[in-house]
């Protein structure tokens, strides 16, 4: 990322280069409490939102892979002809 200047000293704002992933740039600028802004063709990294850009939300799509669970037991599955699930011989009571 590039700084530009500016003539105001209290207002930072920086080009991302074309090799920067957005994500990326959007971490930096949190991390330097600046704003990922755009003006529907360009992006930029400023302390402030100027009349006229808006603020760019960047989020994080990588999907996160959830743990595989075996239910195949307690569907009943069969193995070598014996049930996984023991067979009831009386009958259960509902309530107490």
């Amino acid at each position: 990322m590039l700084p530009v200047e500016v003539h105001d000293p209290a207002i930072r704002v920086i080009i991302p280069s074309g090799e920067d992933r957005l994500y990326d740039v959007a971490e930096k600028a949190l991390a330097d409490q600046m704003y990922v802004i755009h003006n529907g063709s360009t992006v930029l990294v400023c302390s402030i939102i100027p009349a006229g850009w808006k603020k760019l939300a960047v989020k994080d799509k990588t999907p996160k892979k959830l743990p595989q669970i075996n239910h195949s037991s307690a569907i009943g599955g069969v193995l070598s002809g014996v049930p996984a699930l023991p067979v009831l011989s009386a009958p259960l009571k509902m309530g107490a």
